[in-house]
């Protein structure tokens, strides 16, 4: 992003399919998460001191919550109605439930430097794809492009094979290696 020019997108796994959600975003985003059980995308915005959610199709834009109980939020995660946030100037995550920012708790003192945040449930998502049986038949990495098809890809240096599933080293590629060494 850049400043007074940030957006919202959204992607396949294999990077195709790029679209734009929001394209009138708030001012500074610094981090963005998905409220799965609302169907929402929820990010902060530092330098309006914001929490702000729209639909995952980028619609319904609201404005959760803001200052003065938020100085500098950098780090944004959402769980069953609960809010997450680290907050730069204040050393702290906090949560607040739902909407309610004047009800705030501080979880964790002394948290420098957060700038991002994962929250880890088995609940959090469910279902499956086209890499969540043998890992799409790929030999290294499997991206779901959609619910039913897959892209294999490949670690640098290797290349895809016309199997579309099979990574073979590139010897043309490799860097440092003496391929003739008499």
């Amino acid at each position: 992003w850049e400043p007074d020019s940030a957006v919202i997108r959204s992607a396949r796994m294999d990077g195709s399919k790029v679209n734009t959600l929001v394209s009138r975003l708030s001012t500074w985003p610094t981090d963005i998460t998905i409220d799965y059980q609302n169907g929402r995308v929820v990010w902060v915005d530092a330098r309006d001191k914001l929490v702000v959610s729209s639909k995952l199709d980028g619609t319904d834009i609201k404005y959760i919550f803001g200052s003065p109980r938020i100085s500098y939020p950098l780090a944004i995660a959402v769980w069953y109605g609960s809010t997450y946030w680290a907050d730069l100037h204040m050393s702290a995550v906090k949560v607040a439930e739902g909407t309610n920012a004047f009800d705030t708790l501080t979880v964790e003192t002394n948290a420098v430097n957060i700038t991002d945040m994962v929250l880890s449930h088995a609940g959090k998502q469910s279902g499956s794809n086209a890499c969540s049986h043998d890992n799409g038949n790929c030999s290294h990495v499997c991206v779901p492009s959609s619910a039913t098809t897959r892209t294999c890809l490949c670690p640098t240096r290797t290349y895809l094979d016309e199997d579309g599933v099979t990574c073979k080293e590139s010897p043309q590629q490799m860097i440092g290696v003496d391929l003739n060494p008499y």
